[in-house]
């Protein structure tokens, strides 16, 4: 029975698994599971029942088992291959076209199967190999699976830590009359000098509308780091990266994730559930900032294809239907993804107030920030990259027009939103509105100026014009609920996405009004 069991054609299921695995393994931690399970089943069903129908028509296992790996294979690399041909000339001719393409992977396929039907002598000897090929190939996505879950796994060690004693010290869970917090990031929004003098656009009246409602504008505010990861890893855990493991080396080659397990799992959050907050969170778009394990957990409807989905379809045969319009019906782009989930949080926010306190309420809106996807007044508006040598690219005449659009709409909605949060609260809440960063084309001095904003109901001499987001939440925890942690330095960190922790420090010149 053993013999018999290890002589099926598992190498079918295994390289129907594959591609779609393969391409999660390469994105994990921005790509979350409800992302992908769909596209990793739908592979999964076409293998088996491939296999099944062709068994039905050889009655022989393993012989069925290779005439299916043969299409597999062809299907699964058709999309990569065009892609690579789609621009490639011979003479005065585009090669990179499905009727030359499909033409030549028709021929392969019906010359493979008739090989494996008539020609091939020893089915169950291929089949044995197959199966060890197959398992091989999942070295690789496997050791991207494990690695990312030890990485997590000890940043959750060594950060429980962390988390669990800064959580605690000096905080009443028992303290009545506990405020909302509302942390919001509205992310790559700029300081409003730089935004008058860089991008051409004057914030002044939403600014005044925020003043109007009790918010206190540090106008001379930086962020502590140049990128999203960096920045919320070290608001969230009111500290400095450097501060918050000792993998946080210029030479760290596991970059990112555990920047996304301190977000995740941070000392803000922690000390909120210890005094007895509910943790209420809405889907980003970015598996790394989505609270997943809050109370309440808001996701916006789907629609169509996901993201994922969609680059699994175009890296296969299954392009070629795409191309002639049969899934234009699921199709739901990366740009219409953005505007339904920018969308479905601001439709959400006013109701926020109904949610159970105390809360701790944490918001990421991936605007201003690129993709360039709204117009001024919230229509559909794109603003499409250039590409240069597989690198992605906005010209500056583009990215003024497409972050311009997006900061006046998002600046048009805010003001309202937070004046309904604060009339339908019980009691005060404690709101920030803050840039994680600013405008991500501008050189690294501007790039880190940033709105920051705070409704505090008391206490707001403890703020000052150039408090930057690793004091955000020691001055929340300190004013409001009686621990005494104290300000950190205000330093700013510039780094590249190629090299995150080699940091270099940039001064903040903004003149205190």
């Amino acid at each position: 029975m053993k013999k018999d069991f290890t002589k099926l054609p598992w190498h079918v299921i295994l390289l129907s698994l594959y591609p779609s695995l393969s391409l999660w393994a390469y994105n994990l931690g921005q790509v979350g599971l409800t992302a992908t399970y769909r596209a990793i089943l739908a592979c999964l069903i076409l293998g088996i029942l491939l296999l099944a129908f062709t068994w039905l028509w050889l009655r022989d296992w393993a012989r069925a088992g290779i005439v299916v790996t043969i299409f597999l294979l062809l299907f699964f690399s058709y999309g990569h291959i065009y892609l690579f041909l789609e621009n490639v000339t011979i003479g005065a001719v585009v090669i990179g076209r499905h009727r030359f393409l499909a033409g030549i992977w028709l021929v392969l396929a019906i010359l493979g199967i008739w090989w494996a039907v008539r020609k091939l002598r020893s089915p169950g000897s291929l089949n044995s190999t197959l199966n060890l090929v197959a398992l091989f190939l999942f070295v690789f996505p496997t050791f991207n699976f494990v690695t990312h879950g030890l990485s997590n796994w000890r940043a959750s060690q060594s950060g429980a830590v962390y988390t669990s004693t800064r959580a605690v010290q000096g905080t009443d869970p028992l303290a009545v009359d506990r405020p909302d917090v509302y942390y919001i990031i509205l992310d790559g929004y700029g300081r409003s000098d730089i935004l008058r003098d860089k991008l051409n656009f004057d914030n002044t009246s939403f600014l005044d509308d925020l003043r109007n409602e009790g918010f206190y504008i540090a106008e001379c505010s930086q962020s502590n780091y140049g990128m999203t990861a960096l920045s919320l890893a070290s608001s969230l855990n009111m500290d400095y990266i450097t501060s918050l493991g000792d993998e946080f080396t210029s030479d760290n080659v596991d970059r990112y994730s555990p920047l996304w397990r301190l977000i995740k799992d941070s000392a803000a959050e922690s000390t909120f559930r210890k005094m007895g907050y509910q943790v209420v969170a809405f889907e980003t778009g970015y598996d790394w900032t989505e609270f997943r394990n809050a109370d309440y957990f808001f996701e916006a409807p789907k629609q169509g294809l996901s993201g994922f989905e969609s680059l699994v379809l175009r890296d296969s045969a299954a392009v070629i239907l795409d191309d002639l319009g049969l899934f234009d019906p699921f199709h739901f782009t990366p740009e219409d993804q953005k505007r339904n989930l920018v969308s479905y949080v601001l439709a959400k926010m006013s109701s926020l107030p109904e949610v159970p306190g105390p809360k701790f309420v944490f918001i990421h809106l991936v605007i201003p920030h690129q993709p360039f996807v709204f117009g001024p007044d919230g229509e559909p508006f794109v603003v499409a990259q250039r590409t240069l040598n597989d690198d992605k690219y906005y010209s500056t005449e583009d990215y003024l027009l497409g972050y311009g659009n997006q900061v006046r709409f998002i600046s048009s909605q805010i003001p309202g939103l937070l004046k309904t949060i604060i009339q339908n609260s019980t009691a005060p809440p404690v709101i920030i509105l803050q840039g994680d960063h600013g405008p991500a084309q501008l050189e690294k001095e501007n790039r880190m100026g940033i709105l920051n904003a705070y409704f505090f109901p008391e206490g707001k001499e403890a703020l000052y014009p150039t408090i930057t987001p690793v004091n955000t939440f020691r001055v929340v925890f300190d004013v409001f609920f009686g621990t005494q942690l104290g300000l950190a330095a205000d330093t700013s960190y510039y780094s590249k996405y190629s090299r995150p922790y080699a940091f270099e420090v940039i001064p903040n010149e903004c003149n205190v009004p």
